[in-house]
């Protein structure tokens, strides 16, 4: 028995936070792990802000807490912790990178929570 974390693939996407035209990197990392360790998919938004990089959104995903993200930055998160105990994340990314939760959000528009899932693309 081994405790070897590796990774299976990169996968991104151009994402337009906000639907402000403006391009963001949308990156998951698919990492399988061997027992007694879960697989896991770390997930990354980066950001051009004043000519820099910056992440503005990280998460992880594993067999039980699954991260949906569409073409404007809305990530839906289900997690199930077991019995009563699941529930559902739904925040955004505007188009100046900050996290927003759904339910305190003024400038999310319906075709920013509507807007298609990522089609992600294998890294060679």
């Amino acid at each position: 028995m081994t405790d070897r974390v590796s990774l299976e693939k990169i996968e991104y996407a151009y994402i337009d936070c906000g639907n402000d035209g403006d391009k963001e990197l949308a990156v998951v990392i698919h990492t399988p792990s061997e027992e007694p360790l879960e697989s896991w998919e770390e997930y990354l938004i980066i950001k051009n802000i004043n000519g820099t990089l910056q992440t503005v959104y990280s998460d992880v995903a594993w067999t039980r807490n699954i991260i949906n993200l569409n073409e404007y930055g809305y990530i839906d998160i289900y997690g199930d912790g077991g019995v009563e105990n699941s529930g559902w994340d739904k925040s955004f990314i505007d188009a100046e990178g900050k996290r927003h939760d759904v339910e305190n959000a003024e400038d999310l528009t319906e075709d920013i929570k509507n807007g298609k899932s990522v089609e992600w693309q294998i890294l060679d």
